[in-house]
């Protein structure tokens, strides 16, 4: 085994790699990455999307073009004229990929298998270009070398992003998103009851079964589907509950719709009945799992007893994996709060906190119960809205914009202080890296705020 191949993974092993390269291999190993990087990374996805698996998780056009780019790129910097100077930036290179596969969920087996379609491609581009057996031989080692040396550094990033990400996620899974345990069974409770009034005047006022929400797509549903299933754990009958909606939706309902167009008012009283009695015992499961729940306090803000970031890349990473499973979007919002500097000058600071709180209220009492509250940082604010599309997310957010303009935060001597918010909205697009979903919504915002303020503006 030579030398160089027993080198370890870290600056100075990475810079005695590309100092003791004779002349003649550098050129060469940086000729072929530069002639070949697009042959290269076409060869790299053509094999690794055949695994089902990473064609669902790369399976979009964006995705696809920009991480193509991103592979030639990465080719050329990793193999090109390798030289001592450029360790760091190379090794940096490297803990930012690995990190980025952490985040969007690429298993790093996936990883290693690109790598190893890499080193095979390279090695026979490397084995017809070169003239003479111990130039083949020394640019073959180079890259192969390389590549290793660029995958022990992701694999090491790789391993405490992840790592990190799974303590996060432990500490939600315990976490309860709104002020307190029986605020939010309350809530539950309420929207629970609302589609029950819903579902008996369609079924036997108006006899328009046909019209009524399926209860896995009211708010309940929708809490159930994306909150729920994040804050009881998996024995707590979150199971049992699915199912009952599932079972409420796929055979109640339509049996009642049956019974309504064959004019039968007998057999639509039964059906109704079942469905009144399959809610009530999922009313009671639901209380159940709350009577269970132990509220943990870390992850909330609190000065405005939302959720803080800590928690964000968590819920948007369930979010995208969700958004792929059910073939749904969702959006972002972020929201600041305009003047707020000049708000803290006028009034003074804790004037400052009561807006924070102030707007904090207002949004709690517009969002759904699906949806997702943060405060983002200072005067931000940041909204998962769920299960929707463009045109319904720039809908929420103007009512979110006009709910807080219509409440202007009236203090103890009576002065009322006016408060707007400027939006920017993102709407998740299949891509699988939140933190460009977070950026779009982000320069949408900041478009938002230089076109006057107390606007809605989509990225």
């Amino acid at each position: 085994m030579s030398e160089v191949e027993t080198i370890p993974g870290d600056r100075i092993g990475w810079t005695r790699v590309v100092a003791r390269v004779a002349p003649k291999v550098l050129q060469l190993v940086d000729a072929v990455a530069r002639d070949q990087a697009p042959a290269l990374a076409d060869e790299f996805y053509r094999v690794l999307l055949q695994d089902p698996e990473i064609a669902i998780i790369l399976d979009h056009q964006e995705v696809d073009r920009r991480l193509r780019q991103a592979m030639r790129e990465w080719i050329v910097t990793l193999l090109s004229n390798p030289c001592p100077e450029k360790v760091a930036d190379l090794i940096a290179l490297q803990k930012r990929v690995g990190e980025i596969h952490a985040r969007i969920k690429v298993r790093f087996d996936h990883v290693l298998r690109g790598a190893r379609i890499l080193k095979r491609s390279i090695v026979a581009a490397l084995w017809d270009r070169a003239t003479d057996d111990d130039t083949r031989r020394g640019a073959i080692v180079l890259a192969a070398t390389l590549i290793d040396l660029a995958m022990e550094e992701m694999a090491g990033q790789y391993s405490n992003a992840s790592e990190s990400a799974v303590r996060v996620d432990a500490a939600y899974q315990s976490h309860t998103v709104r002020t307190n345990v029986s605020l939010e069974r309350e809530r539950q409770r309420a929207a629970l009851f609302d589609w029950t009034s819903r579902f008996l005047r369609e079924a036997l006022m108006t006899r328009s079964v046909d019209e009524a929400v399926s209860l896995g797509h009211s708010a309940f549903g929708m809490w159930v589907r994306h909150k729920a299933r994040a804050l009881f754990t998996a024995d707590s009958g979150l199971a049992e509950i699915n199912m009952a909606i599932a079972n409420i939706d796929d055979t109640l309902l339509p049996a009642c719709r049956l019974a309504e167009r064959a004019d039968d008012p007998v057999e639509l009283h039964r059906r109704v009945k079942q469905v009144l009695s399959d809610v009530e015992r999922l009313g009671a499961s639901t209380d159940a799992m709350f009577d269970q729940l132990i509220q943990l306090e870390a992850g909330r803000d609190a000065l405005s007893l939302l959720l803080n970031r800590r928690f964000l890349p968590t819920i948007l990473t369930r979010e995208i994996e969700l958004s792929r499973r059910i073939n749904d979007s969702f959006a972002i919002f972020l929201l600041d709060i305009d003047h707020f500097k000049s708000i803290n000058d006028l009034h003074g600071h804790p004037v400052g906190d009561l807006a924070i709180k102030h707007v904090a209220e207002v949004l709690t009492s517009i969002v759904r119960s699906g949806d997702f509250l943060f405060r983002y940082g200072g005067e931000e604010f940041l909204v998962i809205c769920v299960e929707v599309d463009a045109e319904r997310a720039g809908f929420i957010a103007e009512k979110i914009r006009k709910g807080i303009a219509a409440k202007p935060l009236v203090l103890d001597d009576g002065t009322s202080v006016p408060i707007t918010v400027s939006i920017g909205i993102a709407v998740h697009d299949g891509h699988p890296d939140f933190e460009r979903l977070i950026d779009r919504a982000d320069k949408a915002l900041y478009r938002a705020k230089d076109a006057g303020r107390n606007i809605c503006i989509t990225g």
